[in-house]
């Protein structure tokens, strides 16, 4: 029978004793089907593992389920040893041998296809050694057959099973296939079927990996089957994308943000320029403030030196009146020294009573007369006394001693303090003299007197003042020089507006051509959008759809589908769901007659065009011609954006001069308000200084007016109080005179006494003695009382005496006086009191000089501190502005024009710069706060806004050389140029290629879950098909297998739906950089985009596991009950007897169907152990499969007669490696051969 495998080879494979080759050449017949026999471990289970091999299974899934991994390196230990398959092909002769070797170093193995039948001598030489797997392709050929080159496992696959590889071996292949394959069509994924039916342990779960497996891999030829589907996709990256999407649109909701920082810029920069303006202002007020410092100190050095001159004229006079005055004083007060000691002597004299005394001296020779005669009479009558009167006036003279000692100190003291008397009295008058003379008419009448004169002139001059008020000549000139200012601020404002218009239409000139720029860009990116959009459909048309029709005929030779394609109808070529696979006896090329056999109809197809969309040229060169179109269009577009930028920088250019513009149109008005302002004040100044000048020469006369009555009331007061001090003074004096008075009375009423107490002690004692004398001379007879009356006369005349001799000098100065002094005294008196008036004169005079000096030193001082005054105020203004130019300008030096700045006061200049400054301050304090709002918005994520911002700032200038504030608007710039679509674009398209690319995956992932699902369905309906076709067992009936999916059931696979639907409304396309806000994913987008977020894993993206998700079923009726079997357990409660493996032989039998549909090639089953058979089992298993063109090969370890009565070959294996074989007829037993 053609199409089937002859027999099986084995060359010097592996001893099961001792695990060395065999040395032995085996066979084995599988035709008609045959049961090996041999005792356990002899090599019946590895012999029959050789079977599946020769399908294309792999060692793999032949052993699977066994535990073991090696299967090619155990089976065949050494290079020369080998399994060759010999098979039939279109007959008994057109043999093919297929030849088997393992590969060096690995368990896999090697395979070669003669083109004829077995021989022998291929694997042993003329020395009858066994040829290595190296030399056995030379050697084949050098007997001159044809052999391949070298195939691995897959290859060979390709070649057996007529399979058609889409891999660049697949033309050699499918020519090796045509030569070579054993049936003449293909034989898809016959090898599982062939290694499922050599597993001894099939159980449910490998029915469902058949099954999984089949539909897995149907669709695509030599790759391998999987049960995987995977989604991948980073979690973290879609979480990313929603941050980046809110973090975009909580970005673009800032964009009203963005235009206030864009004018709180505008308003800083137009600070910034006029405060610029303002140093130079300052500059020319600091210069201005120089000069007049500079000229009021050379006016204060002129003014010192005049007014020194003047004071040296002054001091010269002062000092020689100064010089007189001390003359006058002096002879002044000598006169009045001598004319007061006069008088103090006089009045000395005429207290002493000195001309008695005077008149005492003149009797002093008449008094010593009388004195000597009464002593003589005395010494006469005392005589006679002797010892008596010698004791007595010894006494009397000790007595008189005391007494006289005691009166000479009374004496002495009284006339000391008469002296003392005399020198204070002597200087109370002295200092009564002195405090009349300070007492002089006060300087204050002598002035009150000049004020006297300088009220009336200054009444004439209010009077004058009166008739014509007028302002200060500074209130006059500053209002002249502010009409000046006013008209030429206005002249300025004129040229600053036209510079502004100007500027303004050079900013919307700039505007507009940016505008245009911009509309051509978008044109260009329409065009390139539009283009790109004809490009993707046309490719589209180019790259059908996978697992379509047209994909098929693509994926082939186009000269074997060139005559085809002109017969099919093109709606069927997009269809998924036709399978398309090549007939058995499909050309590698055109017939060389033209024709195409439809059916039993064979049709000349050579005159007919090939349709359009086999080879799409048309479709090709559209499409090369719209790619040169979009290369020309991405060249415009690339150019415009250049040009676009361009314009951009010139109308920020633009837009800077407007600003800069505005700002000097905008200080030119605040100037020209100033001047106004100042004009509008000055006159009202002079209004208010002429109407306060009125008034204040009316309070003025008024003041004179009372300033003149008050000097004549502060003059009589003065002259009432000068009187009312000397009689003041004089009474002072007086009373401290009485004092001296009376306590020289007092004081000389004490020594009165005290001589009185002298005496009369003296009076007492002489008395004393004189009775005690008169007693004596009594008894002596004498006259006593005429001795006392003689001593009391002589007594008398000593005291005068005694008087005479102590006054004496008295008496001569008084003498003196009258003859010196007390002549001319009157003269003296007359002459004192003139000279007294004139010294009084000359200090009048010196005190005059005094005041005109101390007037012109008041003049000077408050003339030069007037200039002192405006000397420093001119010094702290340049202070002030030095102290504006180093500290609150010194940073505001950018270029402005030469006359662009503003005369004002250093008040104005201040207020204005701390005004501006302070609007500055408060605008950047208010810019810092909105920038690091905005920035903190960009950079709230990283990625995206945040590393372009990154990138821009790193661009900015160096801080060090910019202003905080100018460096705050270029941060806010920076921050502002975000929202332009030249910058923003290209991050939201990014966001909308992202979410596409979601979309994308979404939907080819769904695309491929539906694609499965539809090949389920499928294959659920061809296995049914196959089954109903299927030979039935009589130990069951009404065998149905139902394959299902729940793929459609997953509970994200809405959510994948969904973004499907979303990804094929808006398929991924050409995106502008031009963006808005509205631009943005949608919110429903990021919903959806969030809830695929929440289904992906957390290691990212997710899997399905297809063995999971496909239900196999099987339903039969057993014994007259209806049984399911959906999973392994029910599996195994099936009979024990056999049935089990009856159903998985029906199964697999389904399978078979499939895959060899009408071919005519006979397949070998390997059945293992069949003792699991009873014998009927055995039987109905037999035949039903040799109904289908199945061999059965089994084994079994001793013959049972009953189960080997249905094979009509037995092959007994030895242990040394050897197979002996026989063949036997049993009744029953047909189903061996056809």
């Amino acid at each position: 029978m053609p199409h089937q495998l002859r027999r099986i080879i084995a060359i010097n494979i592996r001893n099961p004793n001792g695990g060395l080759p065999s040395g032995r050449i085996a066979e084995l017949d599988p035709r008609g089907g045959v049961l090996a026999v041999g005792d356990n471990g002899v090599g019946k289970t590895t012999f029959l593992r050789l079977m599946p091999i020769f399908y294309g299974a792999t060692p793999t899934q032949v052993l699977k389920g066994t535990g073991r991994s090696s299967m090619i390196t155990y089976t065949l230990p050494d290079p020369s040893s080998a399994v060759a398959y010999e098979y039939e092909r279109e007959s008994a002769t057109d043999l093919r041998t297929v030849v088997m070797h393992a590969r060096a170093g690995e368990e896999a193995p090697q395979f070669h296809i003669i083109h004829g039948g077995y021989q022998e001598t291929y694997f042993y030489d003329e020395n009858n050694q066994y040829v290595g797997r190296d030399e056995f392709k030379a050697r084949v050929e050098a007997m001159g057959v044809e052999v391949t080159r070298r195939l691995s496992l897959h290859q060979y696959r390709a070649v057996i099973l007529n399979e058609r590889l889409s891999t660049k071996e697949g033309i050699e292949l499918r020519r090796l296939a045509a030569l070579h394959s054993l049936g003449p069509r293909a034989l898809y994924n016959l090898d599982q079927i062939s290694a499922a039916m050599a597993n001894e342990r099939i159980n449910f779960r490998d029915l469902q990996n058949i099954v999984l497996e089949r539909v897995s891999d149907a669709h695509t030829v030599g790759v391998k089957p999987t049960n995987v589907r995977e989604l991948k996709q980073n979690k973290e990256s879609v979480s990313r994308w929603m941050e980046a999407r809110a973090h975009l649109a909580d970005i673009l909701k800032r964009k009203p943000d963005a235009q206030r920082i864009k004018e709180r810029v505008a308003r800083i920069k137009g600070l910034h320029l006029e405060l610029c303006s303002l140093h130079v202002a300052v500059k020319s007020a600091l210069g201005q403030a120089n000069i007049e410092h500079e000229q009021l100190l050379a006016q204060h050095k002129d003014h010192t030196n005049r007014f020194k001159e003047q004071d040296d004229a002054i001091q010269e006079s002062i000092r020689g009146l100064v010089n007189t005055k001390e003359q006058a004083d002096s002879a002044f007060q000598a006169k009045r020294a001598m004319v007061a000691s006069a008088v103090d002597r006089q009045t000395h004299f005429e207290r002493i009573d000195v001309p008695t005394m005077a008149v005492l001296d003149d009797t002093e020779a008449d008094l010593q007369a009388q004195k000597a005669s009464k002593e003589s009479e005395r010494d006469t009558l005392t005589k006679a006394a002797g010892d008596i009167t010698r004791k007595r006036d010894e006494r009397k003279g000790i007595i008189e001693q005391g007494a006289s000692t005691q009166i000479a100190d009374i004496d002495a003291r009284s006339q000391q303090s008469l002296r003392d008397s005399m020198v204070s009295l002597k200087a109370l008058n002295q200092a009564q003299e002195d405090a009349l003379l300070a007492l002089a008419t006060p300087a204050r009448l002598a002035e009150i007197a000049a004020d006297r004169v300088k009220i009336g002139i200054a009444e004439g001059e209010v009077r004058q003042k009166l008739q014509n008020p007028v302002a200060t000549a500074q209130t006059r000139a500053d209002r002249k020089a502010a009409d000046e200012d006013a008209t030429r601020w206005a002249d300025e404002l004129t040229k600053a507006q036209r510079e502004v218009n100007k500027t303004r239409d050079g900013h919307d000139t700039a505007r507009r051509a940016t505008d245009q720029s911009l509309a051509q860009l978008r044109l260009l990116e329409q065009e390139a959008q539009d283009l790109t959009g004809h490009m993707e459909q046309l490719q589209a048309s180019l790259t059908p759809e996978a697992g379509s029709l047209l994909e098929f005929i693509r994926g082939g030779d186009p000269s074997m589908w060139a005559n085809t394609a002109k017969l099919l109808e093109p709606a069927l070529l997009a269809r998924t769901d036709l399978y398309p696979t090549l007939a058995p006896d499909a050309l590698d090329g055109v017939s060389t007659d033209g024709s195409v056999t439809v059916g039993p109809v064979s049709i000349r197809v050579q005159e007919l065009d090939v349709p359009a969309w086999f080879d799409m040229q048309e479709v090709r060169d559209a499409l090369e011609r719209k790619q040169a179109q979009a290369n020309q269009v991405a060249d415009a577009l690339k150019q415009a954006t250049e040009t676009a930028r361009k314009l951009g920088a010139q109308a920020k250019q633009a837009e800077t001069a407007y600003e800069g513009a505005k700002a000097h149109e905008s200080l030119t008005q605040a100037a020209l308000d100033s001047a106004r302002q100042k004009k509008g004040r000055l006159d009202k100044v002079v209004l208010e200084e002429e109407r306060a000048f009125k008034e204040s020469a009316t309070a003025e006369r008024s003041t004179l007016q009372e300033r003149s009555r008050s000097l004549d009331a502060e003059e009589k007061r003065i002259s009432q109080g000068i009187e009312a001090a000397r009689q003041a003074i004089r009474d002072d004096f007086k009373a401290q005179r009485d004092r001296q008075d009376q306590a020289d009375q007092n004081a000389e009423l004490r020594f009165k006494t005290e001589k009185q107490a002298v005496q009369s002690r003296k009076d007492d004692d002489l008395a004393r003695l004189q009775d005690d004398y008169e007693r004596s001379l009594a008894g002596m007879g004498l006259d006593p009382r005429r001795v006392s009356d003689l001593e009391t006369a002589i007594q008398k005349l000593g005291a005068q005496l005694d008087s005479i001799a102590r006054n004496r000098h008295e008496v001569s100065a008084w003498r003196e006086f009258c003859r010196e002094q007390l002549p001319s005294l009157e003269s003296d008196k007359l002459e004192r009191d003139r000279l007294e008036q004139r010294a009084r004169d000359v200090g009048k005079q010196l005190q005059g000089e005094r005041e005109r000096s101390d007037a012109l030193a008041a003049q000077v001082k408050q003339t030069l501190d007037d200039i002192d005054r405006s000397i420093e105020v001119r010094k702290r203004e340049a202070q002030r502005l030095e102290d504006l130019l180093t500290h609150g300008l010194k940073d505001f030096l950018d270029h402005v024009p030469a006359h662009l700045h503003v005369d004002w006061s250093v008040p104005d200049l201040e207020n204005s710069i701390k005004s501006r400054r302070s609007a500055m301050e408060t605008e950047a304090d208010e810019l810092q706060k909105d920038n690091r709002s905005l920035r903190n918005e960009l950079v709230k994520h990283p990625g995206g806004p945040a590393d372009w911002l990154d990138h821009k700032e790193r661009d900015l200038p160096d801080r060090q050389i910019l202003l905080p504030h100018q460096y705050l608007c270029a941060q806010a710039e920076v921050l502002c140029d975000w929202f332009e679509p030249m910058e923003s674009g290209p991050y939201i398209d990014q966001l909308n290629k992202e979410m596409q690319g979601f979309f994308s995956l979404a939907g080819e992932f769904v695309r491929v879950l539906d694609l499965f699902e539809r090949r389920v369905q499928t294959f659920n309906s061809d296995l049914s098909k196959a089954l109903s076709a299927t030979k039935r067992f009589e130990r069951f009936r009404d065998l149905s297998v139902t394959v299902s999916s729940s793929v459609s059931q997953l509970d994200y696979i809405k959510v994948l739906r969904q973004m499907q639907d979303k990804g094929n409304r808006n398929p991924m396309a050409y995106r502008s950089v031009m963006r808005t806000e509205q631009d943005l994913p949608s919110d429903g987008d990021a919903v959806l985009v969030r809830t695929f977020r929440d289904i992906l894993q957390n290691d990212g993206g997710f899997k399905i596991n297809l063995n999971e998700q496909v239900k196999l079923e099987c339903t039969l009726y057993e014994n007259g009950q209806r049984r399911t079997i959906s999973n392994e357990e029910e599996f195994r409660s099936v009979s024990s007897n056999g049935n089990s493996a009856l159903i998985t032989a029906m199964f697999l039998m389904g399978f078979v169907q499939m895959i060899r549909g009408d071919s005519p090639v006979r397949l070998t089953w390997v059945t293992d152990e069949v003792s699991r058979f009873d014998p009927k089992n055995l039987g109905a298993f037999l035949q039903t499969l040799d109904q289908h063109k199945i061999d059965v090969i089994s084994a079994c370890p001793s013959i049972d007669p009953a189960l080997a009565r249905f094979f009509p070959r037995l092959s007994i294996f030895e242990g040394n490696g050897a197979i002996y074989t026989t063949e036997q007829q049993f009744a029953g037993a047909t189903h061996g051969q056809d």
